[in-house]
């Protein structure tokens, strides 16, 4: 399973125990896996933002696992992260892991298991979401929810505040999470700024950042992240969003990057008849894997 002629591992993660508002999310990787397989049968391709020519590397990516939960109750949530860090790390180990989940606490273990895998742990993780995810505790949830995964990791001493880039946050938050973000460092670009300065004045700047760590860098995208007219299918989706064009040039940007790890979070097929969302999704992917380090 982990043959070294492979070069990107999809690791399956329909984790949706800790999702708060429209649950769906765990047939997410079903969705996005069906669309993106698809995609890889074609021989090579061109990009039309630059007329560039690209082969698919179809012999070079393998679906590592499809992980299953028993989550009867709270407490049967950390079995379930244990479960997902220990898979990310084994993947990490022998090939580029990406992770679809799923919703977004599937993050905090992916990451955990990332820098397990690496020896400078050092990184930079750029997040594209609506919102911060920095919350503490939720009602029946406790302290592991996808509202919290950013802050877990901060509390926990896994990562710094200042290692955190989050794009396209918009909306409303109470006061005591935008301190936390202030007093903690993390850094953000409303969807407003994206609109306003462009995607990529925003990750130059991101990436001279990160080549002060020069150790890498995580990439978690939430597809709420987007508008809800380009994907309205996820949990928690919330207007002025970025563009689908946005994202996609994002993705084509940071796969020239030395990335260690990325993952598609919160597509929920349940509330999109249409498909698209997990469509999209598919081609974020199946875009990072043809040009990753072209």
């Amino acid at each position: 399973m982990l043959d070294e002629v492979y070069e990107f591992g999809i690791l399956a993660v329909p984790l949706d125990h800790t999702s708060t508002r429209r649950k769906g999310a765990e047939h997410g990787p079903r969705a996005v896996l069906d669309s993106f397989w698809k995609g890889l049968q074609l021989d090579s391709i061109v990009n039309f933002r630059d007329n560039s020519i690209h082969k698919i590397r179809k012999k070079k990516v393998t679906q590592y696992d499809e992980l299953t939960f028993k989550i009867e109750q709270q407490k049967d949530i950390f079995p379930a992260i244990k479960k997902i860090e220990e898979s990310v790390q084994l993947l990490a180990s022998h090939m580029f892991p990406i992770i679809i989940g799923g919703d977004h606490t599937v993050t905090y273990a992916a990451i955990k298991g990332v820098l397990k895998s690496i020896v400078e742990k050092n990184i930079l993780i750029i997040v594209f979401d609506a919102h911060p995810d920095v919350w503490d505790t939720f009602p029946n949830l406790g302290k592991h929810w996808h509202g919290s995964f950013l802050r877990r990791l901060i509390d926990e001493k896994y990562i710094r505040g200042d290692q955190i880039h989050i794009i396209g946050l918009r909306g409303l938050i109470e006061k005591n999470i935008f301190d936390y973000i202030i007093s903690h460092k993390i850094n953000f670009y409303t969807s407003h700024q994206v609109n306003k300065i462009g995607i990529e004045e925003i990750l130059k700047k991101i990436l001279n950042h990160s080549r002060e760590y020069n150790n890498g860098v995580y990439l978690s995208i939430d597809i709420d992240s987007l508008d809800p007219s380009f994907a309205p299918g996820t949990g928690t989706p919330e207007f002025e969003g970025i563009t689908a064009d946005t994202l996609l040039h994002a993705v084509e940007i940071l796969a020239m990057e030395e990335l260690v790890g990325l993952d598609v979070v919160e597509v929920n097929p349940l509330f999109d008849k249409s498909q698209k969302t997990e469509f999209l999704a598919a081609e974020l992917i199946w875009r990072f894997i043809i040009l990753y380090n072209n």
